[in-house]
């Protein structure tokens, strides 16, 4: 049964019989730091409600979000939060977890490496999430990683400074990113996308990737109202990083830019 938002506080004097397994969810909290070590409140009393159904209850599932589900393309730097997530829900008798991503697209932002970190931490949560991390950068990416790895911990950087605690519906500031981020982002996969080279398989990698970085670029235009004109300067700097965007977004099949909204 759900434990989640008006049900996720366990009763006072009710208890669930063995055969009951209650599933948290955490569609509150804050992505940006690990639950536990979080100071926002609702990360906190998120934590209360875990470990006060742990008390009561042997079988206990966990669903988690690692998504951004207003803007799917948008890097949103949470891979050093999975770690210690996955660590603290076993610690409080989760039996099972959930880690809820973009399920109705591809290409969400480094969504080969998250499912990767994700699916390697929920098989053996003593493993590290930063070797998970470098382990597929250096698979996936070859020759092409270090730029893109520098940019990672660039995003996670810059998202830790800003001091903010987006939930699974965050904008772009939430992260810390602004328009001098998203031009190091674009450089960075021209730098990853050179030494490449000439290998297919590789350049597509880096190509599908580089998605993120044009959803942060065209972030000024992106959430505009329709029909809203923009300023004519910001207009001609975005034309050619939205085409592209949509361009590579066909290329590699993304079907969505957020929940529920097609391409």
């Amino acid at each position: 049964t759900l434990s989640y938002w008006y049900t996720r506080k366990p009763p006072k004097t009710i208890r669930p019989r063995p055969n009951v397994q209650i599933q948290l969810c955490s569609i509150e909290c804050c992505q940006m730091h690990p639950l536990a070590a979080c100071p926002s409140d609702k990360n906190r009393a998120f934590c209360e409600d875990v470990e006060n159904w742990g008390r009561i209850c042997r079988d206990i599932s966990i669903w988690n979000y690692n998504v951004n589900f207003s803007a799917y393309q948008l890097p949103f730097p949470i891979l050093p939060v999975v770690e210690p997530n996955v660590r603290y829900f076993v610690a409080n008798q989760a039996r099972g977890v959930f880690m809820q991503a973009a399920g109705d697209t591809t290409g969400s932002a480094f969504s080969d490496l998250h499912n990767y970190v994700i699916s390697n931490l929920l098989w053996d949560p003593n493993r590290s999430g930063e070797a998970l991390r470098d382990e597929f950068l250096r698979l996936h990416y070859g020759e092409a990683a270090p730029p893109i790895r520098r940019l990672i911990e660039r995003l996670e950087e810059k998202g830790q400074a800003s001091e903010q605690h987006p939930n699974c519906f965050g904008v772009a500031r939430q992260y810390g990113q602004d328009e001098a981020l998203a031009r190091e982002a674009l450089e960075a996969f021209d730098a990853a996308l050179a030494l490449a080279g000439d290998d297919a398989v590789l350049r597509s990698r880096v190509e599908k990737a580089s998605l993120g970085a044009y959803r942060m670029a065209i972030e000024p235009c992106f959430r505009a109202k329709e029909g809203e004109p923009l300023e004519a300067g910001l207009a001609g700097r975005m034309q050619p990083l939205v085409r592209q965007f949509f361009s590579l977004a066909e290329k590699h099949r993304v079907a969505c830019f957020r929940e529920g909204a097609p391409m």
